[in-house]
């Protein structure tokens, strides 16, 4: 099912994500029964994280390395993947969702995929094809460990090749995988609204909750737990997920 449609099923409305975005710069949407289905995501990852080892973030790979297995990377550097300059320290699951074998993630992935293309005004289809439109949809989980994960608050610079109106909201999605207060408790996610409120997203929205916000707008994650030791297998942390797209080279 496309974008439209699962807005449809849950009475939520495009117009309505459009302008809260465009008036706000963020929106959470909380459909109904949603949370069952990132509880049993959530235990996807879990496990994923047991079964794929983690490399190096310096270790290269593309998105035909991806669709025989996840691929599961340290992201702790001054720059990010893409080369934007802000300090991170966190790990990256990527997954191709037509062809891994975890059925929850595989759906919200496409859900998430699906209204950002509908709301991109993009073809449903858009990122599925990297060879012909040189573009991949990079499905990622983003892991923020105890002790210290975090990502400096920072804007977006790396915009889709299929905005072509500047005037648009660069739209992003994340669906929190993780609950503040029981799988971490300082820190999370943040935001600066166009009112210049600072919100944080695990506070206000949480897991169970589907968040669109423009990426133009300032956002990162404050510091996870800072008092403890970092443990990257741990099933503790800040987790959330994200489909946009990136090039391929």
């Amino acid at each position: 099912t496309g974008g439209k449609m699962f807005l449809k099923n849950y009475g939520i409305s495009l117009d309505n994500i459009k302008q809260e975005v465009s008036d706000k710069g963020y929106i959470s949407i909380n459909p109904f029964g949603f949370k069952n289905l990132v509880n049993s995501a959530r235990i996807e990852y879990l496990e994923l994280k047991n079964e794929v080892s983690i490399s190096s973030g310096k270790e290269h790979f593309d998105y035909k390395d991806i669709k025989t297995k996840p691929k599961r990377k340290l992201s702790i550097s001054s720059k990010n993947s893409l080369g934007e300059s802000y300090a991170q320290c966190l790990q990256t699951t990527f997954l191709d969702c037509r062809s891994s074998k975890y059925k929850s993630l595989n759906e919200i992935f496409q859900l998430m995929l699906s209204l950002r293309n509908t709301l991109m005004e993009v073809d449903i289809n858009f990122g599925f094809n990297p060879l012909v439109e040189k573009f991949w949809n990079a499905s990622r989980i983003h892991d923020y460990p105890r002790g210290g994960g975090f990502m400096t608050i920072h804007k977006d610079t790396y915009f889709d090749a299929a905005l072509k109106n500047e005037n648009m909201p660069f739209y992003q999605i994340l669906v929190p995988l993780s609950k503040k207060g029981r799988d971490f408790y300082e820190g999370g996610g943040v935001l600066i609204d166009k009112n210049n409120r600072k919100i944080n997203t695990d506070d206000e929205c949480g897991m169970g909750s589907i968040v669109v916000f423009d990426g133009k707008i300032y956002h990162g994650v404050e510091d996870i737990d800072s008092g403890e030791i970092v443990d990257f297998n741990s099933s503790d942390g800040r987790v959330a997920m994200f489909a946009n797209v990136y090039s391929v080279y």
